[in-house]
């Protein structure tokens, strides 16, 4: 029995990965020098790929870490000398804060429960952070903040370096570029690779404010920002993810990036409809405007039992995260999973 996952990630990969794969072992890009031209031709490419199928403006550049969660941490070092501010919806939003901690900086936290509407109008602009961030899908609980509700944190903040996590949002969510000066990602969620890369788009006017800021001790903000520009990374990358990150965008651009967020908001009102109609299901977040579409979470006293039937037939679904293990059920809704897959997982619940 072929099972398919459905977890918030790592999930389902997406289905041209493997013909992508036997390509790059083909070519015997695995063992490629990071410093020549074939690899700097392949980072060229990924950043042309990604940037047309989420039609990022003039001004933008591209950085590649370990992961979403280096993001936080380099983050913190390069942008933040004593202030930071943090919209918590769930652990993951969360944590970013609690690295600030560690490093011994003045952060705040502003708390949405899953019973509350976000309001950036209340948000006191008597304080003035170096940095926000913020989630634009929580993948805990999922929380989903609109890019029109991130705008109106800008408004909030209008001199704040604003950061936005689109970890497991991408590539359905449209990043406001007006309204953020950056946003990261991890290789192994909507996108469907296998884990091990993080992706920070930025403005590159943040090379700049990171300068009189820097304290990372390798990984300098101004340091990765000149090796981008040359096509290259600080330190020898998961080259193999950067090259199938780069085809699996031009496959997704061929498909039409707004074929892609419609059908996902096809499957997503199946799953919400399921939630609404289950005598076992309940969705975690009740605002409906702040209700995830590609990380369904759902409360339930049998999530355990559900989530063991679901596996038996080879949907294999993710449970709840931290404090909510064995609470929650997470169903990741990626362009990795079909339509035909979400209508027979939700025949199956129903």
């Amino acid at each position: 029995m072929k099972n398919f996952y459905l977890t918030p990630g790592p999930s389902q990969l997406y289905h041209t990965v493997p013909d992508h794969l036997r390509e790059a072992l083909k070519i015997g890009l695995p063992s490629w020098s990071h410093r020549g031209k074939d690899f700097k031709d392949v980072y060229a490419f990924t950043r042309q790929q990604l940037f047309d199928l989420l039609d990022v403006p003039e001004g933008w550049e591209m950085i590649f870490l370990n992961s979403a969660t280096e993001v936080w941490e380099r983050l913190i070092q390069n942008f933040v000398s004593d202030t930071s501010l943090h919209v918590v919806t769930g652990a993951f939003s969360e944590r970013v804060s609690l690295f600030a901690r560690a490093m011994g900086k003045n952060n705040r936290n502003i708390v949405v429960t899953e019973n509350e509407a976000l309001e950036p109008e209340k948000f006191s602009s008597g304080y003035s952070p170096e940095v926000l961030t913020l989630a634009g899908n929580e993948t805990s609980t999922g929380y989903w903040i609109s890019k029109e509700e991130v705008k109106k944190v800008r408004q909030r903040f209008p001199e704040t370096l604003i950061a936005l996590d689109v970890v497991s949002a991408l590539p359905h969510y449209e990043v406001p570029f007006d309204a953020v000066d950056c946003f990261y990602f991890s290789a192994q969620k909507g996108f469907g690779l296998p884990a091990g890369l993080g992706v920070w788009v930025y403005k590159r006017s943040m090379a700049e404010k990171a300068k009189s800021k820097g304290i990372a001790p390798y990984r300098q903000f101004s340091r990765l920002d000149e090796m981008a520009s040359s096509d290259q990374t600080l330190a020898t990358p998961n080259m193999l993810d950067i090259y199938l990150l780069g085809k699996v965008c031009e496959d997704m651009k061929r498909r039409g990036i707004q074929m892609i967020r419609s059908e996902t908001i096809y499957k997503a009102t199946l799953i919400k409809n399921l939630f609404q109609s289950h005598e076992a299901l309940l969705p975690f977040v009740k605002h409906h405007d702040f209700q995830s579409v590609t990380c369904l979470v759902a409360s339930s006293p049998r999530a355990e039992k559900l989530i063991a039937q679901c596996a038996e037939k080879g949907w294999i679904i993710g449970g709840g995260y931290g404090a909510f293990k064995g609470k929650h059920l997470r169903v990741a809704n990626f362009p990795a999973h079909s339509k035909e897959l979400i209508e027979g997982l939700v025949d199956f619940l129903s």
